[in-house]
């Protein structure tokens, strides 16, 4: 809900109780942030209390404080009556999120040294919340396409219909084709960077695979044993 809200400035909502089949209701920016607000606060006393790891995959205390903290700190946006501001930042939000954070470094988080050191296997120090599953592939997959080399998941795509719907005078619709002309763009060169290194990995694997023979013919050895006024080959013999 908190990304939805923040990027589209309401949320469809049902309640529990709700089947698909009802309409949603839908929140504005300002109830969704006090919906989020209300449900974290009540949710943090049930939620453990677990200290940096390497393998943090549930949601703890810190990870609920971590998105209070968040939510505070641009609360002057989410409880705008305007979007586009101007936005007020009231003190009693900013103690709010020093709060927040202060209860973090109480579990025993902290900044590293080095930010780099963040994305090590043993990095802990600020590591609240985190998937040990999944692969990097799975990022680029999903924005390419099957005609692509390498092919993808198909991007993220929609139907033709939906597209249609659109007001041709719709301003968001120029800023979607605008966006998409973009996205292809950085597809292309997401493919075309891909494509090279394969090709390099490629060449790599065919000069080791040189190197190999070589080092084949160089171990290489042929016995030969006289018998009588004849000689017999031995089997070649490889370390």
């Amino acid at each position: 809900m908190h990304l939805v809200m923040d990027y589209s400035g309401q949320v469809p909502f049902r309640e529990v109780t709700q089947g698909v089949d009802d309409l949603p209701n839908i929140l504005s920016r300002s109830e969704a942030f006090d919906f989020i607000v209300k449900d974290l606060t009540e949710a943090i006393p049930q939620l453990p209390s677990k200290g940096p790891s390497t393998s943090n995959t549930v949601a703890t205390k810190a990870a609920a404080n971590f998105l209070l903290a968040k939510l505070f700190l641009n609360s002057a946006v989410y409880k705008s009556a305007n979007p586009a501001g101007p936005y007020t930042f009231a003190n009693a939000d900013l103690d709010k999120v020093i709060t927040y954070v202060n209860a973090i470094e109480a579990e025993g988080y902290k900044l590293e040294d080095n930010y780099f050191d963040n994305f090590k296997p043993s990095a802990k120090s600020e590591i609240i919340f985190s998937a040990i599953e999944g692969s990097p592939q799975n990022r680029w997959f999903m924005t390419l396409h099957y005609g692509q080399n390498p092919s993808g998941w198909n991007g993220f795509t929609t139907l033709a219909d939906f597209y249609d719907t659109f007001d041709p005078k719709d301003s968001s619709l120029e800023c979607l084709q605008q966006k998409m002309v973009q996205l292809i763009q950085e597809l292309d060169m997401v493919s075309f960077l891909v494509n090279n290194l394969m090709t390099m990995e490629s060449k790599l694997l065919t000069v080791e695979h040189k190197n190999l023979y070589r080092l084949q013919k160089t171990c290489h050895l042929q016995v030969r044993l006289p018998i009588g006024n004849q000689s017999n080959q031995v089997s070649p013999s490889y370390f």
